[in-house]
This record gives structure tokens, sequence and C-alpha cells, in this order.
């Protein structure tokens, strides 16, 4: 039986900080023909049964760059620091990064433009880019 059963969502991010489990999804609005994701949600939990919905965290409003409404595709949280970093693939228009004091956000766009750009996107593998962000948090 799926966790999440009130909303559909997708590209689970956990991770474990204290005792709690942070789960960040991607999610799909219910009104899209193909898929219509604007905004990222936060579940947490504390004994891995009960699940507490925390809401969207992040939306693409948040890029103030990107115009679109759609493309919010599967974000990787990472803590380093005392800080939360989220990043985000935007479909299409490459991979940008979010910053938080807390898993709760806010969340805020420190540079104003895409972390990496798409053409690079196309070209690095998915484990090279997860150094990438392991190195840039």
């Amino acid at each position: 039986m799926p966790i999440i059963q009130t909303k559909y969502t997708a590209d689970p991010a956990p991770i474990v900080y204290n005792d709690t489990v942070y789960l960040f999804t991607s999610h799909d609005e219910d009104d899209g023909e193909n898929f219509h994701m604007k905004d990222w949600l936060l579940y947490t939990s504390t004994d891995m049964v009960n699940w507490q919905d925390r809401g969207a965290v992040a939306s693409l409003k948040d890029f103030k760059w990107y115009k679109g409404n759609n493309g919010a595709w599967a974000q990787q949280v990472v803590r380093r620091n005392g800080k939360w970093y989220m990043y985000c693939p935007i479909h299409g228009n490459g991979i940008g990064v979010l910053v938080s004091d807390s898993p709760y956000g806010p969340f805020k766009d420190p540079i104003n433009k895409p972390s990496i750009m798409a053409c690079l996107c196309s070209i690095l593998s998915f484990s090279s880019l997860k150094r990438v962000a392991m190195t840039m948090a």
C-alpha cells in the first residue's frame, strides 16, 4: 500500500535527520493530460507508519528566471553545514537550487539562475549530476 494516498506524488527523496524521516516528493496535479507538476511536497514521520502532510515547501514560482508553470521534476534534498539544499530539475530548463535553514522552508533561490544549464544536463549522467550537486552544497 502506498504511503501517500491522497495526492499524486512521484520521485520520493527521503532524508533522515535526527529522529525524523523527511520525504520530499514531486507532485502531479490531477488536471493534467500528460503531467502538470508545479511544486514539491514534504511528508514527515518519526515512526515510518504515521505520516504528516506538510504541504508544498517549494514551487516553480520560487525560480524567478523560469517563466513556465509545469515541469517540477524529481528533486533531491541534501543537508550540509546547517542548510538544506533542494536540487530541482525543471523540465528542459536545467537544474535549479533552492536553500533553506529548515526542511520545512521557506526555500529561496540564492543565485537566481539555473545551477546546471539544460545543455549540460543532456550530456551528464545522473550519477555525475549527483556528484556535482554534492560538491556544490
